[in-house]
């Protein structure tokens, strides 16, 4: 993007669509008095939303499914409900807190997390969440997960991610 602002004299502001804004080279951009703006919540629902989607597909046998019906099989797929399973999600930001809310209308028998870096972030007692340290070296009973939801930074740029 560096180029791009060099060689547009006139810009006055960058706006990004989506999340994050390392692309942007913002000391550039406040030397050139050019105003950035993006809109981190923009995909936040529809990332959630097909999360939940992806895990119903996955417990629910959808794509083996789909997948015996185009080849003319008609077996009897038996998944499990959200409802009958304990959930574990790593990475409780905006996605992370968006799949939770959704998820705890299923009913799930347990939704686990990992610790928060962000203590102040407090949920409904509703919710049935459970906290685990990932980095514990302290022995703990083991909870069979039916799913794990990983919503990481795999390339962590600033302190918060």
């Amino acid at each position: 993007m560096t180029p791009l602002i060099h060689k547009n004299r006139n810009l006055k502001i960058i706006s990004r669509v989506g999340i994050g804004l390392d692309s942007v080279p913002l000391n550039l951009c406040k030397e050139r008095g050019i105003a950035v703006a993006y809109t981190p919540d923009a995909v936040t629902m529809a990332v959630a939303e097909l999360t939940i989607g992806l895990m119903i597909s996955s417990t629910r046998k959808v794509f083996l499914a789909h997948q015996e019906l185009k080849t003319g099989g008609w077996s009897r797929f038996t998944g499990k409900r959200l409802g009958e399973s304990t959930i574990g999600i790593v990475g409780v930001g905006r996605v992370g807190l968006n799949v939770i809310r959704i998820l705890s209308e299923f009913r799930p028998k347990m939704i686990l997390i990992n610790d928060l870096k962000d203590k102040k972030r407090k949920f409904p007692k509703s919710w049935i969440l459970k906290m685990f340290p990932i980095d514990s070296r302290k022995r703990r009973r083991f909870i069979p997960l039916r799913i794990l939801f990983l919503y990481i930074s795999l390339c962590p740029t600033k302190p918060k991610t």
